[in-house]
């Protein structure tokens, strides 16, 4: 992985298995879900996980799946101090992902949130502690009808702006927008496609990129104030 822009004042991981520094800061955690082995570990998972594995569509989704649960367990495995099996995630009630109360120590009053984004084989964990957090990434790459996506995603200013960019710009422009929009939407629990025009109100974003096998990766964090 080679950065191209790399977060400002965020603790940056390339590994799940490494420590959270000074978690008054937000973390991230950035992996390649195809050079994580999963062999025999996928006991490690929970019922239900491994049921939503049986149900991908190809082999290679069914391995980035595993993988994105493996890498999530081990670094709130690293955050909680327990073993990464005995973690149980829940539904929050914004939709979220959230660890279950019951699977901490009953003296831990840390509030941990976490959010976790996917696009092809990268995979983005962000972490903060006592403020909701949201993540987005994208892999840059053409993809069918991409204005009528920003005509009904971004405001007329970003769209007009996308326009007057030549194809390859607009690309990457697009893939960073969307990158930011998906993490306001994963700050607030709720689902990009129905949050109408997402506003990162009193939140902090903060955009990265960085090359993945040849493939340029752009991302974006948004942390509550």
């Amino acid at each position: 992985m080679e950065w191209k822009e790399r977060p400002l004042d965020v603790a940056v991981h390339t590994n799940p298995g490494e420590p959270p520094e000074d978690l008054a800061r937000a973390q991230l955690w950035i992996g390649d879900l195809d050079e994580i082995l999963v062999g025999g570990r996928v006991e490690l998972l929970s019922l239900d996980e491994r049921e939503r594995a049986r149900r991908c569509a190809s082999p290679e989704e069914r391995h980035r799946f595993v993988a994105s649960c493996l890498f999530t367990r081990d670094v709130m495995g690293q955050v909680t101090g327990l073993p990464p099996e005995s973690l149980r995630f829940v539904e929050g009630d914004s939709g979220r992902p959230e660890l279950a109360a019951d699977s901490l120590p009953a003296d831990d009053a840390r509030k941990i949130r976490f959010g976790l984004s996917r696009s092809e084989r990268a995979l983005v964990l962000g972490l903060a502690v006592g403020r909701d957090i949201g993540v987005g990434l994208e892999v840059v790459r053409p993809v069918d009808e991409l204005v009528r996506i920003a005509e009904a995603q971004f405001s007329g200013a970003e769209v007009a702006r996308l326009k007057a960019l030549p194809e390859r710009e607009f690309v990457l422009e697009f893939c960073r927008l969307w990158a930011r929009r998906e993490a306001i939407a994963n700050l607030d629990g709720s689902a990009l496609l129905r949050s109408g025009r997402a506003s990162p109100g009193a939140a902090r974003t903060t955009s990265f990129e960085f090359a993945l096998r040849e493939r340029l990766v752009v991302g974006s964090m948004a942390v509550r104030c």
